[in-house]
């Protein structure tokens, strides 16, 4: 009888032994699963919430390679006929594309950055043969890589597309604009707005300032140096009659600001 229950009492206690760590197992699962949801929730948001520091890095590494270039020949990277009618004009340039073209209005024409692009990538055609503005490396001699981007088959995403267009994190092309009349002073086809960069006088937003007028009513507001670049921001918007420091203006992604 003794014996009996023994062997009940072991079956028993096997079978609790069993059951036990079934439950082990399933608590470590629950306690994997519920980490990894924690884990894989935000990715998203996560990867939305740093795009604006994305395009800081990037605009930072296209200012610097424009100033570098500038350092080894002493002129900034843009094909020869657009250098000799801004020094004419006593102007400098912008390369926005058709979406700034957009906001300006009627009128405007500022190119896309793919030239600029090319030429800091030591580029000399297009993928599809054509040649770029560094065609048989006339605008960059020495064949040096300035800029390290991201490349990318896609026209319409963030990087360096097949056009040589550089887009931002939001796939809106990079704003670039080069002091090329040699005053050390840039003014962008955007912020040299006084709608846009007025802020009292002469004192512009954003650091900028118009040593031109003291009123501050006329559209010669510049950056104090040689190269301005930056990004719509995450709306993909901008609007010429609206302060800098308003909407659509204020999530803009600025190199001097």
């Amino acid at each position: 009888m003794t014996r009996k229950f023994n062997m009940k009492v072991a079956v028993f206690s096997k079978r609790f032994a069993s059951q036990a760590f079934t439950t082990t197992e399933a608590l470590i699962v629950v306690v994997i699963l519920v980490v990894l949801t924690a884990l894989l929730l935000p990715i998203v948001p996560h990867r939305v919430v740093h795009r604006p520091k994305l395009a800081q890095i990037e605009i930072a590494q296209i200012v610097s390679a424009i100033q570098q270039y500038h350092a080894v020949y002493g002129r900034y990277p843009v094909p020869t006929n657009v250098q000799i009618v801004a020094s004419a004009n006593k102007e400098d340039f912008t390369y926005g594309g058709p979406a700034l073209n957009a906001f300006l209005g009627p009128g405007s024409t500022t190119p896309v950055n793919a030239d600029v692009i090319a030429i800091l990538l030591d580029l000399t055609n297009y993928l599809s043969g054509e040649p770029t503005a560094n065609y048989n490396h006339n605008l960059n001699p020495q064949k040096i890589v300035f800029l390290n981007a991201r490349l990318t088959d896609n026209t319409n995403a963030p990087g360096i597309g097949p056009d040589l267009v550089y887009r931002d994190p939001w796939g809106h092309p990079y704003i670039i604009s080069l002091d090329l009349n040699g005053d050390n002073r840039c003014r962008d086809a955007f912020y040299k707005r006084h709608l846009v960069s007025r802020k009292n006088g002469a004192l512009g937003f954003c650091g900028l300032t118009n040593t031109s007028d003291a009123t501050g009513t006329s559209d010669l507001f510049e950056y104090k140096g040689g190269v301005m670049v930056w990004s719509f921001g995450p709306d993909g918007k901008v609007n010429k009659s609206r302060p800098a420091i308003d909407s659509p203006n204020k999530d803009n992604v600025l190199s001097w600001d």
